[in-house]
């Protein structure tokens, strides 16, 4: 038995299961920003303040999971390969999370304080954050296919950075808008409109980071 063919039965059996359970909550961290952003369009500051708790909460569950995960491994004894392959996975797919939250937290800091964000820009905005949970769910599956279809593991991992390459499309453009937009508005709207964009940004960069690893994975498990 080859070491990689060994590793692939370690992942499958003991800690695949709990990376997707990881990439779930991100999943659910991914959902509710869009529902964030959603009720900022609307106006609806409750509805903000209700959404981004929810995207606090799904965040600080994936980081339990992560911790979880990490622990056992430390507890276990794992092969060291396995270790860092997984280690890099779970990490990885852990920004995604961390530069989500941040997106939310300055929508809801722009709700709060009611900066006006052009709608030229929220629509740029809208259309990232729509492809930032596509592209997590493309994650997902390409995931689940490890221990299924390696072929079509890869696939999906392209489908992931090819949604990244529309995303720094999209940032491009609404990134023209702002430097715009800052010649003319005040140094508080300035400021979170780079923010949330390059935030978001940031996010599906580390989605197509996470499928990168996915693809070092369906490789080397072949």
């Amino acid at each position: 038995m080859t070491t990689w063919i060994w590793i692939s039965r370690k992942v499958e059996e003991k800690y695949l299961s709990r990376v997707v359970e990881h990439l779930d909550k991100v999943a659910l961290v991914a959902e509710s920003l869009n529902n964030v952003l959603n009720s900022f369009l609307e106006k609806d500051l409750d509805g903000v303040k209700e959404h981004y708790n929810r995207v606090f909460t799904a965040e600080r569950m994936a980081d339990q999971i992560k911790r979880d995960i990490i622990s056992d491994m430390l507890e276990s004894s794992i092969h060291p390969i396995d270790r860092e392959v997984i280690m890099k996975l779970i990490l990885r797919i852990d920004y995604i999370a961390d530069h989500a939250k941040s997106t939310a937290r300055r929508l809801l800091l722009a709700a709060e304080t009611d900066l006006a964000i052009p709608i030229e820009v929220l629509n740029d905005v809208v259309e990232m954050c729509r492809k930032f949970e596509k592209a997590v769910s493309k994650l997902r599956e390409a995931l689940l296919e490890l221990t299924k279809d390696l072929k079509k593991s890869l696939e999906l991992a392209d489908a992931v950075e090819r949604i990244e390459e529309e995303v720094d499309e999209v940032r491009g453009r609404a990134f023209e808008k702002v430097l715009m937009i800052c010649k003319n508005t005040d140094p508080a709207t300035c400021t979170i409109l780079n923010e949330v964009v390059d935030s978001l940004e940031n996010a599906v960069d580390k989605c197509e980071d996470s499928a990168d690893m996915i693809r070092y994975l369906a490789v080397s498990l072949k």
